[in-house]
């Protein structure tokens, strides 16, 4: 495995990493979830991902059992998690939102899931317009000060936010956010090299790049057509997406394949390739899964220049 720091921070994270997969406490058990943590830990993951709203916090609860069960030392680990200004299925009132005492309450929730004392990466899953900045960014270093959080961050924000945040920080003497999540595939890769470049090399803002296999656009699956059960034949957004990607992702299969490699783990090794990116996220159903993921760190050798420029060409303005 190889290990990266996070952004300007010191931290140490695995270059490759796993997130609480959606079906995580939804519609896969601790069971069925644990030899896939377990495969992912002995691989050299040491960051593991959720949010509060994966199985309206099922998720959370199986990633602690399962930690506990294996008894791994919590030092080894990097747990991170997402809270929504939605909250889960069945909030209200002071429930919702990214006040002070939303962010502590749901803060708390997730450590008694986890069974830990603290959080190395505590994220703002979407903005909420409603919620004070300085109000939030004062919160987030109480946080760090009391040694409930190590590092916090955002996923899915606008650059004029993350601008507002920063200018707060800097105002009061605080820490402004120290890592944005961000879907980055080579099919939606604008963002992180253009919205948040400034971020990046101003801030050494970290990187963590989510959905890199474009919900399963990028691998083999579709080879031979869309399947029936897959997610993009029953969502028809997603179908609209492939429909317009369809060529490009036929080019990209091409590429894997005179590299002797899966389209899966070609997807993989361009996120892993990239120096601005600190960590990628891929989500996994199954054992199969997480061990082809971990086969991505040793194509990205594969990844010449020319290869790098030719993926390029297929997927420019994708």
């Amino acid at each position: 495995m190889k290990y990266n720091k996070l952004g300007r921070m010191n931290l140490r994270i695995s270059a490759l990493s796993i997130g609480g997969h959606m079906d995580w406490g939804k519609t896969m058990g601790r069971d069925e979830v644990e030899p896939l943590m377990v495969a992912a830990y002995e691989g050299g993951v040491n960051f593991f991902d959720s949010a509060e709203r994966y199985g309206d916090g099922a998720c959370e609860t199986i990633i602690g059992e399962i930690i506990q069960r294996q008894t791994w030392p919590r030092e080894s680990l990097v747990l991170g998690t997402k809270v929504s200004p939605r909250g889960t299925e069945a909030a209200k009132g002071s429930q919702i939102g990214l006040s002070r005492k939303r962010l502590i309450d749901a803060l708390e929730v997730t450590l008694k899931r986890y069974r830990t004392d603290y959080l190395d990466l505590y994220i703002l899953h979407r903005p909420d317009p409603e919620s004070d900045p300085e109000e939030i960014v004062r919160t987030m270093n109480d946080l760090i000060r009391q040694g409930k959080i190590c590092y916090w961050g955002t996923s899915h924000f606008p650059p004029e936010t993350l601008t507002e945040y920063y200018r707060i920080a800097d105002q009061l003497g605080l820490e402004g956010p120290h890592v944005e999540q961000s879907i980055h595939s080579m099919l939606v890769n604008h963002r992180a090299r253009q919205a948040l470049a400034p971020f990046i090399k101003k801030r050494g803002m970290g990187i963590t790049a989510v959905m890199s296999l474009q919900m399963g656009m990028l691998t083999d699956k579709y080879t031979d057509g869309i399947p029936h059960e897959s997610r993009v034949a029953q969502d028809p957004n997603l179908h609209r997406q492939y429909k317009m990607w369809e060529a490009k992702i036929a080019k990209v299969r091409k590429v894997a394949a005179d590299l002797g490699i899966s389209t899966a783990t070609l997807a993989l090794a361009w996120c892993l390739k990239d120096p601005d990116i600190s960590t990628t996220v891929a989500g996994a159903s199954k054992l199969a899964h997480v061990e082809a993921n971990l086969q991505a760190l040793d194509a990205v050798p594969l990844l010449s220049e020319d290869v790098l420029q030719r993926i390029e060409r297929i997927t420019k303005d994708a």
